[in-house]
């Protein structure tokens, strides 16, 4: 049996028609006993560089500090991967107020390896799972990961297969970053949770 949830302060960075569907009998409000965790992943390689990095920087601030909101009574904790040839964290996780309008800036060069950062969100929610299991007295709602790219994966592995473990773990949103000569729109799109979870931003 499922659910379809609006999630607050994380649809207000999507559009409207945009639910994420996960399993019933769990509250979908947050507060500071009942969080969720966020990923944000977001491409630097060198077919960024220019107004694609500036985009996904300036949407990562934004989804963040849409989570941040006083409303949401700290109850989202984030997560920065920033990946070209390889993927690093660039923020662990941190309460969400703490990370507004300091997310470090994209400084794109190299090459994409899409599968390397979806290796290292998986270690991180997986990490993060033994850390929230000690704490029994917050609830923690299914977390969600969202992948800011032009999709143009030309190293590693194919990132299709990581991403199938990682959507075990949570949702994938997939933001398709560049006009459709400039981004892998198709490949995000299979990436993320279903078609209803995958968007692009042309300009």
């Amino acid at each position: 049996m499922h659910e379809t949830v609006e999630c607050g302060a994380i649809q207000e960075a999507l559009p409207k028609a945009v639910t994420i569907v996960r399993s019933a009998k769990r509250s979908n409000v947050v507060n500071s006993k009942n969080k969720q965790r966020v990923l944000i992943i977001a491409d630097e390689s060198g077919s960024m560089a220019g107004a694609k990095a500036q985009q996904a920087h300036a949407g990562s601030q934004q989804l963040n500090g849409a989570l941040a909101a006083p409303e949401n009574r700290n109850g989202f904790i984030a997560g920065v991967i920033f990946f070209n040839d390889d993927a690093r964290i660039a923020h662990p996780w941190t309460a969400s107020p703490a990370l507004v309008n300091n997310i470090m800036p994209l400084n794109p060069s190299g090459f994409t390896n899409i599968a390397s950062a979806l290796d290292v969100a998986l270690t991180m929610l997986k990490e993060a799972e033994k850390q929230d299991a000690t704490q029994k007295d917050v609830n923690f709602l299914r977390p969600i990961a969202f992948l800011f790219s032009d999709g143009n994966t030309n190293r590693g592995s194919d990132p299709r297969t990581k991403a199938t473990e990682l959507k075990v773990m949570c949702d994938l949103v997939t933001v398709a970053i560049g006009d459709a000569s400039e981004s892998d729109r198709q490949l995000l799109a299979e990436l993320a949770t279903s078609p209803a979870h995958a968007f692009t931003v042309p300009d």
